[in-house]
Order: structure tokens, then C-alpha cells, then sequence
């Protein structure tokens, strides 16, 4: 069970995430960013700006790669590698995200390999054109108990005929 002051480090993220929910989709909705349509796939590319356990720039870093398919608006399964440097060998992740307020998502992932471990998570994904968006994501680590604030970029495409 994660402790009282872990969970109360939650709570600004928690509102940061009601606020970009509640009032970036009338953005999106002005700039015309419509919602993924099903059979989207994208790539994701990202990394941690920030970790609770931070202790020097370079001692610890993160990022990772990951693959998703759109199985609808509001549901995105994900499969991908994280890369640790405290750690030699890559871990493999699979989870999902669900967006229940346009770009912002909930997310779990499940990551395997060495330390494994279980990722609860938060996040804006925000477009720049058609293909292209960068997202900014907040993971709580179960059984670390540490925060990561991640910052990346993603690609869209989907099958021909859909384009």
C-alpha cells in the first residue's frame, strides 16, 4: 500500500489533470483536432523530465518507445521498451489508455523484465496537424513508489483507405 505522502504528491497532478481536461477539449474542438478514429496506429517516442528518486541529471535516466493501436475513440492499447540506464536490460511494457475528455487519457501499463513493475498513469496528448502530436504524461510506479513526469512525441498514420 503506497504511503499517505506519496498519495498526497498525487493530488497536483490529479488537478492538474481535471483542469486540461475540463477546459483544453474546447481548444482541440476550435482548432479542429477531431478525435482518433478507429484503426489509428501510432508510435511514440518519450522520456522522463522528472523522477521523485531524482538525484543527479545523469544518474538515473528513462525513456522509451512505444506502439498503439486506436481500437476506438475513447480506447488505445500500447506495446513498447523502456529503457533504464540504472538498468542494462530493456523492459517490455503493454498496457492501454482510455480518454474519457478528448486528449487527456488514463493510463496503465505493465512493465516486464528485471524489475518489473506496474505504471498508473495521467496525460495530455496535444495535436500539431494531422500526424504529429507531443504528450506530456505523469506515471505513478507501484511497486517503486516513485512519480515520473514524462514529456514525448508521437506519430499518427492509418490503413489506406481510411487516410
Amino acid at each position: 500500500m503506497p504511503s499517505t505522502s506519496a498519495l498526497l504528491s498525487l493530488l497536483p497532478a490529479g488537478l492538474v489533470f481535471v483542469v486540461l481536461s475540463w477546459c483544453l477539449p474546447q481548444q482541440a474542438q476550435a482548432q479542429g483536432s477531431s478525435p482518433l478514429s478507429p484503426g489509428t496506429r501510432s508510435v511514440h517516442l518519450y522520456g522522463d523530465v522528472y523522477k521523485t528518486d531524482f538525484e543527479n541529471p545523469w544518474r538515473k535516466l528513462q525513456a522509451g518507445f512505444e506502439a498503439a493501436y486506436h481500437l476506438n475513440e475513447k480506447l488505445m492499447f500500447t506495446g513498447g521498451l523502456e529503457f533504464w540506464n540504472a538498468e542494462p536490460t530493456p523492459m517490455v511494457s503493454i498496457g492501454n489508455r482510455f480518454y474519457p475528455f478528448g486528449p487527456a487519457f488514463i493510463r496503465y501499463r505493465a512493465l516486464l523484465g528485471s524489475r518489473a513493475d506496474v505504471a498508473l498513469g495521467m496525460g495530455y496528448s496535444y495535436r500539431i496537424g494531422s500526424r504529429w502530436q507531443i504528450e506530456a504524461a505523469s506515471d505513478y510506479y507501484v511497486n517503486e513508489r516513485e512519480i515520473g513526469f514524462r514529456l514525448g512525441v508521437g506519430y499518427l498514420w492509418k490503413n489506406r483507405g481510411r487516410d
